[in-house]
Formats: structure tokens, sequence, C-alpha cells
């Protein structure tokens, strides 16, 4: 973010929204791979969101068959997602949250 912040300020924010395209630094290829960088890392998140939801689907259904079933022993499959749906939520918070 550091390096991208750096480029916009010193090169691209007085051409935001006007005129031709400015001419970038050495630094615009690291930029390009920077974006690429938090592109990917979105991307990642954005497939742990969904294997969040879809575990806790299948901490659901797993759940009401048991509860269907009577009083059988715990899973292991709904206890080990929601363990696994727990740390994906404490590392998102950790980073920052993931952009709505």
């Amino acid at each position: 973010m550091a390096a991208f912040r750096q480029v916009y300020e010193t090169e691209l924010r007085e051409h935001c929204g006007r005129g031709p395209a400015p001419r970038l630094s050495p630094c615009g290829p690291l930029a390009q791979h920077l974006h690429q960088a938090l592109t990917l890392c979105t991307q990642e998140l954005q497939a742990l969101a969904q294997l969040s939801d879809t575990s806790e689907q299948a901490v659901q259904t797993a759940e009401r068959r048991r509860g269907e079933a009577g009083s059988s022993p715990p899973a292991m499959l709904p206890v080990k997602m929601e363990e696994l749906r727990r740390r994906y939520q404490a590392r998102l918070a950790a980073a920052g949250g993931l952009p709505g």
C-alpha cells in the first residue's frame, strides 16, 4: 500500500479525472504487481468467506438432522466446521475485515 500511495501522491493525483494519462516512473510495474497481489488476496478472502458460509450451512444441516434422529453422539464434521469458521472470523477481524 505504501508503494501505491507514493506513486499516487507523486505522479497520479494531479492527473486523476482530467487530461492524458501521466508518464509513470519505474515504480509503475511495482504498483501493478502490488495491485495484482492485493487482487489475489481479496479473491482468497472472498473464497474463504464463501467457505465459511458453506460450512455454516453444513453445520446447520447436520445439527438439524441430528435433532431429527434424537440424542446421538455429536457429529465431528459440524464441530470441526464451526471451529474452522471461528478461526476464519478471528483472522478476518485481525486483518480489518472483508470489504462488502
